[in-house]
């Protein structure tokens, strides 16, 4: 497999052969930046490298990535880096207002941000030649401002997403593309000849029946006791499922919807039945908590605290602390990128028993002429 380098204009610097290098490991991951690290001896190509102010591109049959750093040790030059993905680290995306939720397509949210970012300047030198923009509907609410790929791997999460960056280098252009699973009828097994060395390793520790959330209060909206009319036209009752993390501030006193409000009071709703009560003034959310097990009891029952600040967030978090299965093995008589690639849904056979696994991430090394690919994945029910 021979490697080839470019800078980022696509410019070529220096082709590698394999008996020109050492060794090369890297990890493409379905929803994430992968890693590489190159070792090699030539000195062209270590000083290219060494005076080089921007990263350094390095593509070759099943791997596009970029060098960021490297170590001389005087007997040969090691790089490393990242996929191209990684690319998208270099602009960041500015979180949505406190109580602001977007919903839509993983693709449709992702896509209208970076075109809408590449109107503003940046972005400029990626292309999105998707035109589809079909899949489940998702709500995101990410109020802090993220590196761009940090928050590409949030939206994608919601939806079992993956994302990637490419190089066409005929058209030198880099693109983006947004990806979602799909089924591949391949059978991993022994028994096939498309599998070895499999392990199937358990984790108990992360299962959660329940947990507790911060949960956010909307923006104040001023209110008039007098009526129960709010500042949006709204009639305030307690009671209404409709209250819940709403908050509002009275301008006028009165007794609507509770009795005893009086002109700067702050009222607010702190459960799924709508109740109202009076908060203080600086309360900026609620400490609120959700199951996923309703049978659980006793010393059954597991907890955990969770980081999102929201109820959709926080039961999409919950619903991921589960027991884990993972199986890890070593492929043969297959190729990724041609046999399976990733984001499959695969099945693998473990002592006559099939699951369904995804995959999620591919380590490939080569030494030579010599390679071994190991897929990562996933459970999938």
């Amino acid at each position: 497999m021979d490697l080839y380098f470019y800078d980022l204009n696509f410019k070529l610097l220096r082709i590698l052969p394999p008996n020109e290098y050492i060794s090369v490991n890297f990890t493409v991951e379905y929803n994430g930046n992968g890693k590489v690290e190159i070792s090699f001896i030539d000195n062209i190509l270590a000083d290219c490298i060494k005076q080089c102010t921007d990263c350094i591109m390095v593509l070759c049959s099943d791997f596009q990535g970029i060098i960021t750093s490297w170590i001389d040790d005087s007997k040969k030059l090691t790089v490393y880096g990242y996929s191209l993905n990684y690319l998208l680290h270099r602009h960041v995306v500015l979180g949505l207002g406190t109580d602001e939720i977007v919903s839509g397509t993983v693709k449709n949210i992702v896509y209208s941000k970076i075109l809408q970012l590449q109107d503003g300047g940046f972005f400029t030198w990626l292309t999105i030649e998707d035109t589809d923009r079909t899949g489940s509907t998702i709500d995101y609410s990410i109020d802090n401002t993220l590196y761009a790929d940090e928050w590409i791997q949030q939206i994608c999460e919601k939806d079992k997403c993956g994302y990637s960056v490419t190089a066409d280098v005929k058209n030198k252009k880099y693109i983006f593309n947004i990806s979602q699973i799909s089924e591949n009828p391949i059978m991993l097994s022994e028994n096939n000849l498309n599998a070895y060395e499999i392990t199937v390793d358990g984790d108990n520790s992360g299962l959660s029946t329940g947990g507790w959330y911060k949960q956010k209060y909307a923006d104040i909206v001023e209110l008039d006791a007098s009526t129960g009319k709010d500042a949006d036209g709204n009639t305030v009752t307690s009671g209404s499922i409709q209250n819940f993390a709403k908050r509002w501030k009275v301008t006028v006193a009165g007794a609507k919807p509770i009795s005893g409000l009086k002109v700067g009071d702050i009222i607010g709703c702190e459960s799924e039945q709508g109740t109202i009560i009076k908060i203080p003034d600086n309360k900026s959310g609620f400490w609120y908590h959700i199951i996923n097990n309703t049978t659980a009891a006793g010393i059954n029952i597991r907890e955990s605290v969770l980081s999102s600040d929201n109820m959709t967030e926080a039961i999409a978090e919950l619903s991921e602390k589960k027991n884990k299965l993972n199986t890890d093995l070593k492929t043969r008589n297959i190729n990724y990128g041609i046999d399976y690639k990733l984001g499959d849904i695969v099945r693998v056979q473990i002592k006559g028993t099939t699951v369904k696994k995804l995959v999620e991430s591919v380590f490939i090394s080569y030494e030579g002429i010599s390679k071994v690919e190991n897929p990562d994945f996933t459970d999938w029910s």
